[in-house]
């Protein structure tokens, strides 16, 4: 399911989303996704334009999860 960033805002506040991975984009184009989870299902950030919001960079992804309040304290990678 796509969110746009004042849903994914309400979604934090009430308790509904409580975790967040940074993904790479192996599909459409290369860059990262938001991917939102809360306890029953997962959610995507979306563009303007409806479609999931890809980010150039890790960097610029980080960038929007502090703007929606989000302290990012680190980075974890999977190996495999």
């Amino acid at each position: 399911m796509f969110l746009n960033v004042q849903q994914v805002r309400e979604y934090i506040d009430l308790g509904v989303i409580n975790e967040v991975s940074i993904m790479r984009e192996p599909w459409d184009e290369p860059g990262y996704s938001l991917a939102f989870f809360g306890k029953d299902r997962s959610y995507t950030l979306k563009s303007a334009r409806g479609a999931r919001r890809v980010f150039k960079t890790a960097d610029a992804a980080i960038n929007t999860l502090s703007d929606l309040g989000i302290k990012v304290n680190g980075l974890k990678v999977s190996i495999k």
